[in-house]
């Protein structure tokens, strides 16, 4: 069990943790340097340490993790993601997102808007915006 930093010809540099799990070798990607510092990495390290000591796969934790992400991702609905997205493009004109917003409140939440985010199919979004094109909004 340590820190590792690969020098990959690909990747570019990588920290990674390297542990022996019910007898097998496993690895976990911690991040690329320099976005992740040396530092960050330890802290990191030290956790998975701590982990794998108590007989536990940092591997099987991280993925239900994610997954448990992915089941709040399924009670999103479309009008929250998309006020969300919007609040946090800071890069753009605030007249520019007004008229987003305006745009997806007449045109995409009556319609489609209530619906939880990985509920919606490709033809309600084909149709939603069918329903735009036949108003005559094309942009």
């Amino acid at each position: 069990m340590f820190l590792l930093l690969c020098h990959l010809f690909l990747c570019g540099k990588l920290w990674r943790f390297k542990f022996r799990y019910q007898n097998k070798e496993k690895v976990i990607a911690i991040g690329k340097y320099p976005e992740i510092s040396l530092s960050s990495a330890r802290k990191a390290r030290i956790l998975y340490r701590e982990e794998v000591s108590a007989g536990l796969n940092p591997i099987e934790i991280i993925k239900a993790s994610k997954q448990e992400s992915l089941t709040d991702l399924n009670t999103l609905l479309l009008h929250q993601v998309a006020t969300n997205y919007l609040n946090k493009r800071k890069e753009l004109a605030e007249s520019y997102i007004v008229k987003l917003k305006a745009t997806f409140k007449n045109n995409v939440y009556p319609f489609i808007g209530d619906i939880p985010i990985t509920d919606i199919t490709p033809l309600e979004i084909i149709e939603t915006i069918k329903r735009v094109e036949k108003r005559g909004a094309i942009e």
